[in-house]
């Protein structure tokens, strides 16, 4: 493709263009990005099972909040 302004390409050429520039930039990342490691990624899957909240179920839920508070603020008017 010959060195142009991007306002003198076809939307062809344009296309083209942009399908070659994702396809270089993919080929750098897959030959510089190292792939996930299993480990860590199920560290990180402990990490968030440690901290994760669970309400009892004696407690309501948002959906029960929800409709609780519309029939409060409707008997109040």
């Amino acid at each position: 493709m010959n060195a142009q302004k991007i306002s003198d390409m076809t939307l062809h050429d344009l296309q083209e263009l942009v399908v070659k520039l994702i396809d270089e930039r993919l080929q750098e990342c897959s030959s510089t990005c190292s792939p996930v490691k299993t480990q860590r990624m199920q560290e990180v899957f402990n990490t968030i099972d440690q901290y994760l909240i669970t309400p009892s179920s004696e407690e309501p839920t948002g959906s029960e909040m929800i409709l609780e508070e519309r029939q409060q603020w409707r008997n109040g008017m």
